[in-house]
């Protein structure tokens, strides 16, 4: 046991010490909380720009009629002479020149938005919306409709959905927090087992190319050299993404006060123009800043009701559990070959079950409880993605506690395995190991 933790000690220091680690332990979290802080950093800079467009009405139903915003105005043309204003555009100072037909009526393509620069997304949607609504008041209008009446019929539907207890107790439930979680630590679980088994197998390249196993192995036995790489290996894993966790949130919590204004404000400023001139009907095709925040505070009142410990215990062990599952299958691969370019035959076969279980997240998130979910989630290879996608949508202890089992025993089986393997590859050099002798190896005692 001693050698052992002398192993781990020599992968955990060899490899925290490194450049690599190092760097990656600051641009990771510099770039998971640019990825948090970007998007609203990006949307306040496009609201802050006020772009003026020059309205071009051959209809002449339009003028007034688009709702403006603080960043967002109008000036309508007295005539509809496109060519006129086409040819006067680069000295004029608009932002967008906006010509609409007089075929607007009985074509879709009766629009046309002109400018020097690339068309802001959110203009183009917000006059698109604007055009759509005008005239479908006007057809009603044609029609002896009152739009009143077809906008006091509309209805919104928000369905509260309740998970009823066994104990006879009812939960809120909310769907998107749990596809959050879901995702989430699906996605954590495959890179790290990936990553790491891969570290893994490269390590055991690196010292078999160098010959430095053989010094290695004169003071230990190979199984005692191979346990001791991976659990280090493991371990310097686990202190990365706790790096990462701690680190991103202490940079987001700093930064993000000073960098983003209150964007909750700049939609409440938006939303009242459109209203006081006659937006309403656009503002109700978009989702309000109210309703927003009102699903966010539904989305956070839930939290209380995820059973935050089976969530995270389950993390740990499940992510532990495939780590060394495929940690010692990767460290066999590693002595069966002398460079990484041979790596691919077996590195395919073995990431296999861990590509498929992301392959149909999607399937898990939508039913988790379907037979095929059910299956992948017990299937050892599979199953610390496809039980960890699961959990949040609330899993049987049962079920879990099976896919644990089957988690550990196979764990043992195959790391029994991979011990004859590595024990006899570690060695040999200049051959391509074929899948008989591969078995041979296994069969020696």
């Amino acid at each position: 046991m001693k050698k052992i933790l002398t192993i781990i000690e020599r992968e955990y220091l060899t490899r925290v010490k490194n450049k690599s680690f190092i760097i990656m332990s600051i641009l990771g979290p510099l770039l998971f909380a640019g990825l948090m802080i970007a998007p609203s950093l990006i949307m306040n800079m496009n609201n802050t720009e006020v772009r003026i467009v020059q309205v071009v009405d051959s209809t002449h139903i339009f003028r007034g009629q688009l709702p403006e915003t603080d960043y967002i105005k109008f000036v309508y043309m007295p005539d509809a002479n496109l060519q006129k204003y086409k040819s006067q555009f680069s000295e004029s100072g608009f932002y967008a020149l906006l010509y609409i037909s007089h075929q607007i009526v009985n074509s879709d393509n009766a629009v046309s938005l002109y400018s020097d620069k690339t068309i802001n997304l959110d203009l183009r949607m917000h006059i698109s919306n604007a055009i759509e609504k005008r005239l479908e008041n006007e057809k009603l209008r044609s029609c002896g409709v009152d739009p009143g009446i077809l906008s006091a019929v509309k209805t919104n539907i928000n369905i509260n959905t309740i998970k009823m207890t066994d104990d006879g107790r009812e939960e809120s439930d909310n769907m998107t927090l749990k596809l959050v979680l879901s995702y989430l630590m699906g996605f954590l679980v495959y890179m790290a087992i990936f990553l790491s088994g891969n570290a893994v197998m490269r390590g055991v390249i690196e010292e078999k190319t160098n010959r430095i196993v053989e010094v290695i192995v004169s003071s230990v036995r190979p199984a005692q050299l191979m346990a001791g790489k991976i659990i280090g290996v493991g371990l310097v894993t686990l202190t990365q993404f706790a790096l990462w966790i701690v680190l991103t949130f202490s940079i987001y919590s700093a930064v993000a006060p000073m960098l983003m204004p209150d964007t909750a404000a700049i939609g409440v400023e938006t939303a009242q123009p459109l209203m006081s001139q006659g937006g309403s009907q656009l503002a109700q095709a978009q989702p309000t800043t109210d309703e927003m925040a009102d699903e966010l505070k539904a989305m956070l009142g839930t939290v209380g009701n995820i059973n935050f410990g089976v969530i995270i215990l389950s993390f740990i062990f499940f992510f532990l559990g495939g780590y060394l599952l495929y940690g010692s299958l990767f460290a066999a691969v590693g002595s069966m070959v002398d460079n990484e370019a041979d790596t691919q035959q077996f590195i395919l076969p073995l990431s296999a079950p861990l590509l498929l279980s992301i392959i149909v997240m999607t399937g898990t998130i939508a039913n988790p409880d379907s037979p095929m979910i059910f299956w992948l989630s017990i299937i050892p290879f599979t199953a610390p993605v496809s039980m960890l996608t699961r959990i949040p949508y609330g899993v049987p202890y049962s079920e879990i506690f099976l896919s644990a089992a089957l988690l550990i025993a196979t764990f043992v089986v195959c790391t029994w395995m991979a011990g004859k393997i590595y024990r006899t590859g570690i060695l040999m050099y200049g051959k391509k190991s074929t899948l008989k002798e591969i078995w041979r190896w296994i069969r020696m005692k």
